[in-house]
């Protein structure tokens, strides 16, 4: 199954500038998994300041576009839209190497448990085979 920036603006609450997924490559409902990409513009407002000699992608948008990925995965699981869904706790966030403006990343997500309407997610962000960052996330839906 694969979703097209229209259709994930679609699924997705968060609307610009604060959508972080640009299409959804693939997921897999019965796995549990999902892949999907997003490129962090050059021209995005948060390079400015971070940093305007040697821009890189802030660590907390890299756990927010993974919780977003996570969101667009439970919601197919679900076979229901969202109306909202909240991140409740990032756990062992560990990043590997800097993300820089215009490179494509890869978010892998896979839901490790559900506990009534909390999931347990493990992400894994890459770049061309590179390992960007691995973390736990907890989403409330």
């Amino acid at each position: 199954m694969k979703f097209n920036q229209n259709q994930v603006e679609k699924i997705l609450p968060q609307k610009f500038p604060f959508r972080f997924i640009d299409t959804v490559e693939d997921i897999n409902v019965e796995e549990k998994k999902s892949i999907s990409t997003q490129v962090f513009k050059k021209n995005d407002f948060y390079f400015q300041g971070h940093f305007p000699k040697n821009p890189v992608v802030p660590g907390v948008l890299i756990i927010e576009a993974t919780a977003q990925a996570a969101l667009i995965l439970i919601s197919e699981i679900n076979k229901k839209s969202l109306e909202i869904g909240y991140l409740v706790s990032v756990k062992k966030v560990t990043f590997h190497t800097p993300l820089k403006p215009n490179e494509k990343v890869i978010l892998k997500c896979t839901i490790k448990q559900r506990i009534g309407k909390f999931y347990i997610v493990e992400g894994l962000v890459t770049k061309e085979q590179e390992k960007v960052a691995k973390l736990e996330l907890t989403l409330s839906v």
